[in-house]
């Protein structure tokens, strides 16, 4: 969102990210800041700002352990992950991130509010220049409590050269408290943002820069007394009530098993696979835009026809203490696009039609997912959602382009804290494939 081109000369930009990329990446001299500032947003569930790294030169480690282990799901997985950027084979995909995020609950806890207010983001590899940048900020009035710093590490490749690392600046802003308003101010403030965008140079020679050292990233933290992980014989049961219900056999396995049949969800931020920022670039891995504000489930790839329903069945984070909010997405895996989600309002009260089978069905949620919902009503309720056609058309999934359904589950922030819950102390949800009756 508010990255711009900021470096290298167009022609040497075109041949290494290609033209269509020239919005999206930048790279910076060891003496340069890219700074942020203007009004932000209205308020919402979630605002946040990170720096990623892009791509680099180089190839991927098949030696490593995620290598190894995204090898055993198979070709699609492999593709995903390990990626070349296209048409520059040289180069790798990383998407991975290089610190801890600046989000809301951090804005807020420095400087005492974060929403519709005028704050100023510095992302640099240099101390010297953030401290020059911040004392120019103090010098037309700025206090040093509305800066915010995002350091590029001193492992990243600094330079414009063609060896140097792109990196990509993202604003995610999420759940807006307006949402269903006539006029809501979170749709005005995307539509024009009110953000600069500067890059600053120090075209001294003296003093040298003085690098950060690698990041070191927050520990976070689970609910307990419950935890989630107590959970997990209730959401068995869940599991196995739904099949019941539709008087189907299904898949009844542990949802937590490390060998698990199609389809299943699994954990990205736990050994082996560990899509946190860091662990993908050692592996180079694609971290597909990582975060540790939340924790990220992803289930394999699932067709979708007329005849087949999908059941999704988990635990509901922002009942258990582990979440400000949960969003269920639908993603299309040639695309890697999120292309609809069901928010932790929508999944509330969907698993209340099964008391009988979990002692607070509050924490749990059950949600159906058809090419059509119609007709379903009288086992499913209100909690289903259609995929026409003309958003996942029916392809052959031999064809690299076939875009298969995945869902994904990521939950945001646990309150209290200013990261996401641990992701070894949440359950992984589980997905049921149903015949349509």
């Amino acid at each position: 969102i508010v990255a711009g081109r900021v470096g290298g000369s167009s022609d040497r930009r075109c041949v290494r990210i290609h033209c269509r990329g020239l919005q999206r990446f930048f790279s910076v001299r060891p003496r340069e800041a890219i700074v942020i500032l203007g009004l932000l947003p209205s308020p919402a569930k979630y605002f946040g700002l990170q720096t990623y790294l892009a791509t680099r030169q180089g190839d991927y480690k098949k030696d490593s352990p995620q290598y190894k282990y995204v090898e055993t799901l198979g070709p699609d997985a492999l593709n995903m992950l390990f990626t070349y950027f296209p048409d520059n084979p040289e180069r790798i995909e990383i998407f991975g991130t290089l610190s801890n995020s600046i989000n809301n609950v951090v804005i807020e806890r420095q400087s005492g509010a974060a929403f519709d207010q005028l704050r100023f983001f510095i992302i640099t590899p240099d101390q010297l220049m953030d401290h020059a940048v911040r004392e120019a900020l103090s010098s037309i009035a700025v206090a040093g409590k509305d800066i915010f710093t995002e350091p590029i590490p001193s492992n990243m490749s600094i330079g414009l050269d063609e060896a140097a690392d792109d990196f990509t600046t993202w604003i995610r802003y999420a759940m807006p408290l307006d949402a269903g308003a006539a006029r809501p101010r979170s749709d005005a403030w995307r539509d024009e943002l009110p953000l600069v965008v500067l890059r600053i140079r120090d075209v001294r020679t003296e003093p040298q820069p003085v690098a950060y050292p690698p990041v070191v990233l927050e520990q976070r933290t689970a609910a307990q007394n419950p935890s989630e992980i107590d959970l997990l014989p209730d959401l068995i049961n869940l599991v196995q009530a739904v099949c019941q219900k539709w008087g189907q056999p299904c898949d009844d396995a542990d949802p937590q098993a490390s060998e698990q049949r199609p389809p299943y969800f699994a954990n990205l931020q736990v050994p082996p696979i560990m899509f946190v920022g860091p662990d993908c670039t050692d592996a180079g891995m694609n971290c597909l835009a990582d975060n540790l504000d939340t924790v990220y489930y992803i289930s394999s790839q699932v067709p979708v026809d007329d005849q087949r329903v999908y059941a999704v069945v988990g635990v509901l984070s922002t009942q258990t203490g582990n979440a400000t909010y949960v969003g269920l997405g639908l993603n299309a895996s040639a695309r890697k696009l999120g292309f609809d989600n069901v928010s932790d309002a929508e999944l509330t009260g969907s698993a209340d039609a099964y008391g009988a089978a979990v002692a607070d069905p509050d924490k749990f949620f059950v949600y159906y997912f058809a090419r059509d919902c119609a007709g379903l009503e009288p086992l499913t309720g209100k909690y289903c959602r259609s995929i026409p056609q003309a958003v996942l058309p029916t392809c052959n999934p031999e064809d690299p382009d076939c875009d298969i359904l995945t869902f994904s589950l990521r939950e945001y922030i646990r309150p209290g804290t200013q990261r996401g819950p641990d992701a070894a102390l949440t359950l992984s949800p589980h997905v049921i494939a149903l015949q349509r009756p």
